[in-house]
């Protein structure tokens, strides 16, 4: 390879034949990367002014970017702007890539030592403005214990900053754990009962107690940055019914904390979710009454939509029930104004309940015709105007009737 610069940082750098419409450079501080002919045209444009931060945010997005399982990071025309533009990571983040790529140097070594001299190469690896930020961060992560000097620019990982890179769960290889045999015995081979968590049940309604019937995790990389994917199906030790729970992290989620001995932490960023969804809001028990079959279709939907946080499609669902009341009380009519004012003018609705009715119908054809998505609170009041006048109208009516018919009539008084 021939000696050449850096067209990003313009540290010194080894160039390697061009290969179709790519320049191959391979630099200290950013690392193996291709570019374009078009990107290496924009890249003067772009670091116009030598702007230092410009070029930290360049350097490290090109660093840390990977395509596929190559070694090899591409600048395109694309990608330029994008990479340029990434912010650069939090002090905690950038104390994480500190640990992570020591970690690498070092392997299965863990007692070994890395030398940080190199502090230009360091800026990239670790998202820093310059090598005056990169020594300030390597002096504040031996000030939180997280690392510590042996001989001048060497460091070793304190055992504090071992545990600072371990995620909760231990990073074992995939594996599936196979059901017990019996819903309440361990198995006979291992003789290890279920374990057993807080999730949440359904059926229950809230948070219970649940064992792990089986569980299985994926875990994946790319140079830094990892992540996993976590499935565990649970039972509820209260109804016995079965769910599965998704947990996913990602390295770049995570914040950090203090314990109550204020030793710094790291607190995994983990996007949960539940299959089935969580119900965020119970059918009520009156439902079953109801005796039109479209009523019921759309009621049905409006809560699916409910537990999948589908606030446009539930905002729509609330308002064509509202329509589909109103025609089962009082016929079609030509606008829904004049369907409000005959249901009040028959008195199925008071006044109040009709300048009500009309905020849910106006959010409602706001959803249906320019995407308006309500909050869950105001979905929890849409749907409250809902209900009520669905079983005052066509449940609470009929129960009442049969009421009336079955109470006994007071026994009249003989006259004198």
């Amino acid at each position: 390879m021939a000696t050449s610069k850096c067209p990003v940082c313009g540290s010194p750098a080894k160039q390697a034949p061009t290969t179709g419409d790519f320049e191959n450079f391979e630099c200290s501080r950013c690392g193996k990367f291709e570019i374009t002919g078009t990107a290496l045209a924009m890249l003067p444009h772009r670091l116009e002014g030598g702007d230092v931060k410009t070029v930290a945010r360049l350097s490290h997005s090109i660093r840390h970017l990977r395509v596929g399982t190559e070694d090899v990071a591409k600048v395109n025309s694309v990608n330029l702007d994008e990479l340029a533009s990434a912010p650069l990571p939090n002090v905690q983040r950038q104390m994480t890539h500190l640990l992570k790529w020591m970690a690498q140097q070092l392997q299965d070594d863990e007692l070994g030592e890395v030398n940080l001299e190199d502090q230009k190469a360091l800026t990239a690896i670790i998202g820093t403005i310059d090598e005056d930020r990169v020594d300030e961060l390597i002096n504040r992560t031996a000030r939180d214990g997280l690392i510590e000097n042996e001989v001048l620019d060497s460091y070793r990982i304190s055992n504090l900053g071992w545990d600072w890179l371990r995620p909760p769960a231990s990073r074992e290889e995939p594996v599936i754990q196979p059901a017990t045999q019996t819903p309440t015995s361990p198995t006979p081979e291992t003789d290890t009962p279920a374990k057993k968590v807080k999730a949440h049940c359904n059926a229950c309604g809230g948070m219970r107690n649940a064992e792990v019937r089986a569980s299985f995790t994926d875990f994946g990389n790319d140079g830094l940055i990892e992540w996993s994917t976590k499935f565990d199906t649970l039972q509820c030790s209260g109804c016995d019914g079965l769910s599965v729970r998704k947990e996913h992290w990602f390295s770049e989620w995570d914040t950090v904390d203090e314990d109550e001995r204020g030793r710094p932490i790291i607190i995994p960023g983990v996007e949960t979710t539940h299959y089935p969804a969580k119900t965020v809001r119970k059918q009520p028990a009156w439902l079953g009454s109801l005796s039109d079959q479209t009523l019921l279709t759309v009621i049905n939907e409006l809560y699916i939509a409910l537990t999948n946080e589908l606030s446009v499609v539930s905002s729509i669902a609330a308002r064509t029930l509202l329509d589909r009341a109103g025609f089962l009380l009082v016929g079609d009519q030509p606008n829904f104004a004049k369907l409000l004012a005959e249901m009040e003018t028959q008195r199925f609705i008071s006044g109040q309940e009709k300048d009500i009715l009309a905020v849910v119908a106006d959010a409602g054809s706001a959803s249906a015709h320019r995407g308006y998505a309500p909050t869950a609170e105001q979905l929890g009041h849409i749907v409250d105007a809902i209900e009520m006048l669905l079983q005052r109208s066509f449940t609470m009516k009929r129960a009442s009737d049969e009421l009336r018919n079955s109470t006994p009539q007071r026994p009249k008084k003989s006259k004198p």
